[in-house]
Order: structure tokens, then C-alpha cells, then sequence
């Protein structure tokens, strides 16, 4: 049994690489989290891993762990699909869930697990604002439909493509 300096030594050295080998750096904040939440918590703050990160990891290690799925294709998939993926789990449908990974964006992996069909030739808009503009933009937006979820704003596609469509 590994003792909890040893475990949260090697966490943290792996968290200092995660996309390197997520797979096992999944198993050592999960055995932290079990054992020390607080460690668990000092651990993703000292290595900037970021809290949401650490628990989908801790989570993929609880969906994926004994499946006996091939390591290489799960660090091929990579952790943000295999969180998508992991809560549809079961062994009848690994493969195919595991194919759907392969073969889909994050975006329309997101859809797919939603029953949702994906459109074709979608574009991603990736802006950066102030945190002035981020207010004037966030206000605009939610004056006209938009709403908070969480950490983000819904349906802030439709609604800002309405509103150039108004302006122009």
C-alpha cells in the first residue's frame, strides 16, 4: 500500500505533465481524494491543474479503471472525450463510444452524447475581451435571450448572431 506522502509526491509530479500520462495521474488524485480531500485540494492548487480538471480525472478513473479497455487508446482519446464519454459507459458500448471519440470533435462528441445531431461545417469563434467588454458583452447577450449555466452563457450563439443581424 502506498503511503500518502509517496501519493501525493507522484501526483504531483505527474500533474506537472498531465496530458503526458493522465491515466495514471487519474489514479493518484483518486487514491488522494479518498484518503486526504485536503491534500487532494493542495495538490491540484500547487500544480495549477485547476479544480474541475482534477475531478473529471478522479471521475475517469472511477468510469474507466478495470474496464480493460487498452491504456493507449484511452491516452489517445484523451481526458476531455473519455469525460464525455465515461458517464454513457457500459461494456456493451465501449467500443462504439470509444470509436465515436476517434472520429468526433469535442463539440460534436458533446451533441452526439446528448442524442443531438451534429451540423456540418461548424466554425468555432474563439474572442478575447476585457473584462470591460466581457461586461458590455455578457450584458448585451443576456438582455436578449441568453442565460447563465454554470461557468457559461447559453444559447449565446444564436443570440449574437441575431443581434449583428439586427445591426446590419
Amino acid at each position: 500500500m502506498f503511503k500518502l506522502a509517496e501519493i501525493k509526491k507522484r501526483a504531483l509530479e505527474l500533474a506537472s505533465r498531465p496530458e503526458e500520462n493522465f491515466l495514471e495521474l487519474a489514479k493518484y488524485l483518486r487514491m488522494l481524494n479518498e484518503i486526504d480531500r485536503n491534500q487532494f485540494r493542495q495538490v491540484y492548487e500547487k500544480s495549477r491543474l485547476g479544480k474541475r480538471k482534477a475531478h473529471y480525472l478522479v471521475e475517469i478513473n472511477r468510469q474507466f479503471e478495470g474496464s480493460k479497455l487498452p491504456k493507449s487508446r484511452l491516452n489517445n482519446i484523451g481526458w476531455t472525450k473519455l469525460q464525455i464519454i465515461g458517464k454513457h459507459l457500459i461494456r456493451k458500448n465501449a467500443d462504439k463510444l470509444l470509436r465515436l471519440a476517434e472520429t468526433n470533435t469535442v463539440h460534436d462528441l458533446k451533441l452526439l452524447m446528448q442524442g443531438k445531431k451534429p451540423m456540418p461545417k461548424t466554425h468555432c469563434v474563439l474572442m478575447y475581451f476585457s473584462p470591460h467588454q466581457y461586461r458590455v458583452f455578457e450584458k448585451a447577450i443576456a438582455q436578449h435571450r441568453a442565460g447563465r449555466t454554470g461557468r457559461g452563457i447559453v444559447s449565446k450563439e444564436q443570440t449574437l448572431v441575431e443581434l449583428i443581424s439586427r445591426a446590419s
